[in-house]
Formats: C-alpha cells, structure tokens, sequence
C-alpha cells in the first residue's frame, strides 16, 4: 500500500485541512452498518454487506437509492427511514463514538500550528452535530458543511468546494482526508490534495491514481505534517 512518500511537497503547498467526518475522524461506520441491518431485519429484509459498503461515504438520501435498488420496490422506506436512527442512537449511547487512532495527536498539531480546519461531511447537520459533540470534537472545528447544504453529493465535488470557500482557501491550497472511495474521488475533482485512509474499502487502482497518497492511519498523516509544516 503507498505510503506518504508519493510526491515531493513543501509546506507552501496548503493552507487549510478539510477532514471527512464517519470513517475518518470517528469510527462510526461499522455502527451505521449494525443499524441499518437491524432496522431492515425487524422489516424482514436482509442488507448485504455489497449493499452497506456501496453507501459508504454517501449521502443519505444518495444511501436511501441504494437500498431501495437493493432491496426491490416493495421494501417500506417510510418506515425504515422512522426507525433506522432509534437503532444508531442506540448504539451510540452504549458504545460512544470512537475516535480514530492519531486523531487527537493530528487535531493538536494543527491547532498548535494555527493551521486552518473544516470538516466535509455527507452526514446531514444535525446528525453530524450531534456525533461531533458526543466524540468531543464540536468545539474544534469552527466550520462544518454537511451533505444537507449541497444539490449533489460525493463523489461529486461540491461539499468540498463548499467547505473551501467557507474557510476562505482555494480548493487547490487543501489538503482532504478521506476515507471512502466516494469521498476520496469528490475531494481530487474538487482539486484538493487527497490523502485516503481507508476504513472499509482500499481504493481502486484508478481512484490511487487520483490521490497523493493512501496512509494506513492518521498518525501518518500528522508525522507527514509535522515535516511538512514547519514551526
């Protein structure tokens, strides 16, 4: 797997960092997946773990399409949308929300760096809001763009784009972290320079084509910074 030596860059490369949310920041994916499987099953459906993965990193209402291909048009979406979230805040309060490893330490690296920061989530704004406030990272990261505000999500470009332009960066001077392959293709259109650490699914060669590199965690990602970013 590449590691963080692909390209030769300097710090006057970026400016600002843009973190995707589940499966980067916090490991909430598999979670998503517990959910979405005991919501269908009390419907009498079955979600294979193809169909989980193909939503990974999308939009909700992007997901919804996903399963209803999946399961056929008698599966009742109305009630599966009424209940899959009883399920998730269910294992949220029993498990929290696990942080990913190198989180913390990267996160006190670019505080300590005044480097800027902004989180990119498919995840619609309440839900995010209120899985950042549970894993304790609300208060560190003053701009958040969710996947309600935008018309098309990842892997088109625009929550990116969006999150850029809040912060007040060119796209090309972000670096993205990422983790699915939607997300990792939506932040390279978007122009960023993309680093994928990949939760669930490696990328494809086509999609490694696209990045700067492919870590195994973010503790790579903060020792690539700290020589990158000079003090």
């Amino acid at each position: 797997m590449p590691r963080l030596t692909q390209q030769l860059l300097t710090p006057a490369n970026f400016d600002a960092v843009v973190f995707d949310m589940d499966g980067t920041m916090v490991d909430t994916e598999l979670i998503y997946h517990i959910a979405w499987r005991e919501a269908a099953a009390a419907l009498g459906y079955t979600l294979t773990e193809e169909t989980l993965l193909a939503t990974t990193g999308r939009r909700i209402v992007d997901c919804y399409a996903v399963l209803e291909e999946a399961l056929g048009p008698t599966f009742p979406m109305p009630a599966f949308k009424a209940s899959w979230e009883s399920y998730w805040h269910r294992e949220i309060e029993h498990h929290g929300v696990p942080l990913k490893p190198g989180l913390l330490e990267l996160l006190d690296l670019l505080e300590a760096r005044g480097i800027p920061k902004a989180v990119a989530t498919s995840t619609e704004r309440t839900e995010a809001r209120f899985t950042l406030e549970k894993a304790g990272l609300l208060q560190r990261f003053p701009s958040l763009t969710t996947g309600d505000e935008i018309q098309h999500g990842k892997p088109a470009p625009d929550i990116f784009l969006l999150a850029a332009q809040r912060l007040g960066v060119a796209p090309s001077r972000c670096l993205a972290l990422e983790d699915s392959v939607a997300g990792a293709i939506a932040a390279s259109s978007a122009g960023m320079t993309t680093i994928m650490i990949p939760d669930m699914i490696q990328p494809p060669p086509e999609v490694a084509a696209r990045l700067h590199s492919v870590a195994t965690s973010l503790h790579d990602v903060q020792r690539w910074i700290s020589t990158t970013w000079p003090t």
